[in-house]
């Protein structure tokens, strides 16, 4: 019996030869210590982008009905804005909504990886394959560095998995919108599902089937739903035709920087050489027996090639404004993992025609699961840098602003710095209303607050000049060698 999407055929006995309690308490422990993690770093990220997110989505409910506008902005991503500024309105004020954000992507990936397991358990023929599958879904480094975090990657990679889940059951008008959704949680996912949607779109064409033409038809209508709908939205509010790109990402090439085209690949194998060496034999083979491997694991291969080596262009670049952080990967991890079972497959079949006992395969997948946890060394390394990406989140002070002796309540704030708005409580409509160009005004009275090696690369015309005729109140040490200085006026 040859299952969906495999190259080689499962077992008749196969699903109930094999418990899912082992990859359950995997996914169970990978939990467990990304839940030990984000309590270990309470209250802080690792770049200033979750911050931003965070108080962006707090700002949605908070002045209705122009406050929803904060809900469609390109960079903020819309999903993943009004689920988690729908999330903050049922749990207590007091809860930190960072930390909340970070513990809903933890389980958001943890969902996410289950329902890819799932998927794995169906289509592969060995039991270590999935078992090494859920290692690498709980262990691997950058898709672990990235589900503590408050990005937006774990969601999306969420709504990838589910579309796998579902595309591997034949639901495919909903597989279709799930993949046309990703767009929402991660606009660069587009150069990823596209390849979906134009495969699913030809198979009903060369099937020659009767009703081929509206299948294809619909399913493409379905996928590019979501995209078209936040687009029109987007056009309704400000006026422009193509609201997505021209509201999106700055167009100066290398705004935030630019790579060699090698550093996305080397940072892989440094990071994830398990995952990135499987996917790699994984892709070769099923798009060698493309008949054998079936539409799912064909159309992801080309999926994750696609996207990688757009992502690669793009940083090379500098388009887009890419900063060449390898975790704008993880929304496509779901991708990524489950063609690397192809790989680990292939070895384990190779492995069983010389091990009746098992033992060789055993030891094999034990060794690979094991370098898996290893790469997590990077961790105990302290901040170290690899191409553009840290190895841990870097220390700050600036959640010690609000227990300054500084009357916070009794004056306006004007500061730009996402992570100095967040630990006082300010949300993006109360920034956008008090920038800290308002120093210039000399009858503006408040707090001021100037963060060097911030503001005066990301407020235009800002620098340390504005304040030379005011005392500081107080220093702060930042993230990335920033430093706050508040002063009063």
């Amino acid at each position: 019996m040859q299952s969906r999407g495999s190259i080689q055929a499962l077992p008749e006995s196969a699903p109930d030869a094999w418990p899912t309690t082992v990859p359950a308490a995997i996914l169970a422990i990978g939990l467990l210590a990304r839940l030990a993690c984000i309590f270990a770093e309470f209250n802080r990220d690792w770049e200033h982008d979750p911050f931003n997110h965070v108080i962006i989505a707090q700002s949605v409910f908070t002045d209705l009905p122009e406050s929803l506008a904060y809900g469609i902005q390109v960079w903020a991503k819309p999903i993943y804005t009004f689920f988690f500024a729908t999330l903050y309105q049922l749990l207590p004020l007091a809860w930190p909504t960072l930390v909340v954000t970070q513990i809903a992507n933890a389980l958001f990936w943890t969902a996410g990886s289950w329902l890819v397991l799932l998927v794995a358990r169906d289509i592969f023929r060995h039991r270590e394959t999935v078992i090494v599958l859920a290692v690498i879904s709980a262990f691997a480094f950058v898709s672990f560095r990235s589900s503590i975090s408050a990005n937006t990657e774990p969601s999306a990679a969420f709504i990838v998995a589910l579309a796998l889940w579902l595309w591997h059951r034949r639901r495919m008008l909903a597989a279709s919108l799930c993949f046309g959704l990703v767009t929402l949680a991660r606009t660069d996912g587009v150069f990823c599902v596209v390849v979906f949607a134009i495969a699913v779109m030809i198979e009903p064409l060369r099937e020659r089937r009767l009703d081929g033409l509206l299948v294809a038809l619909t399913r493409g209508c379905i996928f590019a739903l979501p995209t078209a709908l936040w687009n029109l939205v987007g056009y309704l509010a400000t006026g422009s035709p193509f609201f997505i790109v021209s509201q999106g990402y700055p167009a100066t090439l290398g705004a935030y920087g630019h790579g060699e085209p090698a550093e996305y690949l080397l940072a892989f194998l440094a990071f994830d050489t398990v995952l990135t060496l499987a996917f790699a034999a994984g892709a070769y083979r099923v798009l060698r027996h493309r008949r054998e491997a079936g539409s799912l694991l064909t159309v992801s291969a080309l999926m994750g090639i696609t996207y990688f080596a757009v992502m690669t262009a793009m940083w090379t670049a500098g388009a887009f404004g890419s900063a060449g952080y390898v975790r704008y990967f993880v929304f496509a991890y779901p991708i990524y993992i489950l063609v690397a079972g192809a790989g680990l497959d292939f070895l384990f079949a190779r492995l069983a025609e010389s091990d009746e006992g098992g033992n060789r395969r055993t030891a094999v997948a034990a060794l690979l699961s094991a370098t898996v946890v290893l790469q997590l060394h990077w961790f105990a390394h302290g901040l170290v840098w690899i191409f553009n990406n840290n190895t841990r989140i870097p220390a700050s002070d600036l959640a010690r602003l609000p227990d300054l002796p500084i009357d916070w309540s009794g004056q306006d704030v004007y500061c730009d710095h996402p992570d100095v708005a967040y630990y006082l409580g300010l949300d993006r409509i109360y920034l956008d209303h008090h920038p800290l160009t308002a120093i210039r005004d000399p009858g503006l009275h408040g707090i001021f607050i100037f963060v060097r090696n911030w503001s005066e690369a990301y407020t235009p015309g800002i620098s340390a000049a504005d304040f030379a005729n005011l005392a500081p109140l107080a220093t702060v040490a930042g993230p990335y060698h920033e430093v706050a200085t508040v002063y009063e006026r």
